[in-house]
C-alpha cells in the first residue's frame, strides 16, 4: 500500500497523488436546505491545519444527470484542500444555487453553527459536470453573485445554454474554466465542450479552455459505469487519473481567480497546466 503524505488542510494524498476521502469531521453528508435538496458539504479545518484562514468562498458543484454527490468526492476534497467550502449538490432545480448560498450565509451569521464567520460574503463559485456544467454556465451568466464558473465537459441537447446572452448583452464578467476531452461523442448525451463554443467565445477574460488528452466524458465522475450506458465512449486514461487531473485543474483555477491570490496567480495556474495530458488555450487579459 502506498505511503501517505500530508497535504494542505488535512487532506492526504497517496504516491499517485489521488485524494483520500476526507475525515468525517470535515464532511457533512445530507446537508439540507429548502425544497428538500441535499448536498455533501466539505469545510476546511482551521489553521494551522489549513493554510488559509476563514472566511472561505463556497463552490457550488452540480453533478451530471444519473450521478450523485458521492460520485464527486475527489472534487470536494480538492476544493477543501485549497481553502474553499465545497458544496456538492444532489438533484437540484431553478434557484437552488441562491437558496444554498442563502443558507450558507445564514449559518455563517449563526454563533451556534460550525460555519459561524466562515463563509465569505462576496459571492460564490458555480461548477459542474455534464448537464450540471450546463446548469452552472446558465447560473453564472444569469446571476451576478457567481464570481467564477468551471464547467467540466458540459452537455445539452444542442450545446446552447438557456438565457445565454452575447458578450454585448452581459451585465457582468467572471473567470471561466471550460474543461473537455479529445474523445468523440457517439451519443447526444455525451456532447462536450466543442458544442459550447458560444459560452466560451462570449466570455470575457480571464478564460481558459483545457482538454484532457485520453479522457472520456463519463470519467469525470466516479459514477462513470452508469454514464457509459448512454453510449459515451471510454477514454484511455484510468478514471481515477482523469478525476485527479480534473480536480487539480479546477482547484488551481479557483486558487488563481476566486481567492486573494495576488500578482502572478494566472501565470502560475497556466504553468501548472504544463502536462502531456493537458492541452490549454487561455485569454488572461
Amino acid at each position: 500500500m502506498a505511503a501517505l503524505i500530508v497535504g494542505f488542510c488535512g487532506i492526504s494524498f497517496d504516491a499517485a497523488h489521488a485524494a483520500v476521502p476526507a475525515p468525517d469531521r470535515h464532511l457533512t453528508r445530507n446537508w439540507k436546505f429548502p425544497h428538500a435538496v441535499t448536498a455533501w458539504l466539505y469545510v476546511p479545518p482551521e489553521p494551522p491545519e489549513c493554510h488559509l484562514p476563514p472566511p472561505w468562498t463556497p463552490v457550488l458543484f452540480f453533478p451530471d444527470s444519473g450521478t450523485n454527490a458521492g460520485d464527486y468526492r475527489d472534487y470536494g476534497a480538492a476544493l477543501r484542500a485549497e481553502g474553499f467550502i465545497g458544496v456538492i449538490l444532489e438533484k437540484t432545480g431553478p434557484g437552488d444555487s441562491e437558496r444554498a448560498y442563502a443558507k450558507l450565509r445564514a449559518e455563517s451569521a449563526d454563533p451556534a453553527s460550525r460555519l459561524f464567520g466562515r463563509v465569505a460574503p462576496g459571492g460564490y463559485v458555480v461548477a459542474g459536470h455534464g448537464s450540471g456544467a450546463a446548469e452552472a454556465l446558465a447560473i453564472a451568466y444569469g446571476e451576478s453573485r457567481a464570481v467564477a464558473c468551471a464547467a467540466l465537459d458540459p452537455t445539452g441537447l444542442d450545446g446552447r445554454v438557456p438565457g445565454l446572452p452575447d458578450a454585448a448583452g452581459r451585465s457582468h464578467f467572471f473567470p471561466l474554466l471550460l474543461v473537455g476531452t479529445d474523445a468523440k461523442a457517439s451519443a447526444r448525451g455525451c456532447l462536450g465542450t466543442d458544442r459550447f463554443e458560444s459560452a466560451y467565445e462570449s466570455a470575457g477574460p480571464p478564460k481558459y479552455r483545457v482538454t484532457i488528452v485520453g479522457g472520456g466524458h463519463c470519467e469525470f465522475s466516479a459514477g462513470y459505469a452508469a454514464c457509459r450506458g448512454r453510449g459515451c465512449p471510454p477514454g484511455s486514461l484510468k478514471p481515477a487519473e482523469q478525476r485527479d487531473l480534473a480536480a487539480r485543474v479546477l482547484a488551481g483555477f479557483l486558487k488563481a481567480h476566486a481567492s486573494d491570490a495576488g500578482p502572478g496567480a494566472a501565470n502560475r495556474f497556466l504553468s501548472s497546466l504544463s502536462s502531456p495530458r493537458l492541452v490549454s488555450h487561455a485569454t488572461v487579459r
